[in-house]
């Protein structure tokens, strides 16, 4: 049975793909799950003229970033986050704060989606790291300061 995937599914398919699956598949999970239609002549046309256009918008996206990457290289950022009296960070520095301090002292926006932070930051301190931006490593200093609580 011949569908048109309506979101990207890991390892299956992406959005906008037409491929050929099982009816049980399609039937019982696909379908209902709103993941994908069946593919008519109308609809395949359809899906082609949005995958162009996906196609087209992603690769602006992408020279976008390659330009913001390359004025944050080597930038130093600062993230205060909660620590314990002896510098233990209470979660890791997320990609998502990563992201929030590129676009608080740089004024880029980035999608934390699209930072892989290749090291777990848990203690304060000055730290080099390494994230993958759209294919593309750039260098960061992370500075952590903390706000110390005492444990209780």
């Amino acid at each position: 049975m011949k569908v048109i995937f309506l979101q990207d599914i890991k390892n299956v398919a992406k959005k906008n793909d037409i491929k050929e699956v099982t009816a049980g598949y399609a039937f019982n999970f696909l379908l209902p799950q709103k993941m994908a239609e069946v593919a008519t002549d109308e609809k395949i046309k359809q899906a082609q003229i949005n995958k162009q256009k996906n196609q087209t918008y992603e690769k602006k996206v992408k020279t976008k970033l390659h330009k913001g990457a390359a004025k944050i290289n080597n930038q130093l950022i600062h993230i205060e986050k909660k620590a314990s009296d002896k510098g233990h960070l209470f979660a890791a520095v997320s990609a998502e704060e990563v992201a929030g301090a590129i676009k608080n002292e740089l004024g880029l926006v980035f999608d934390s989606k699209d930072l892989k932070i290749k090291e777990h930051i848990k203690e304060i301190g000055t730290h080099n790291v390494e994230v993958v931006l759209a294919s593309q490593k750039i260098f960061l200093k992370i500075l952590v300061t903390a706000t110390i609580e005492a444990k209780s």
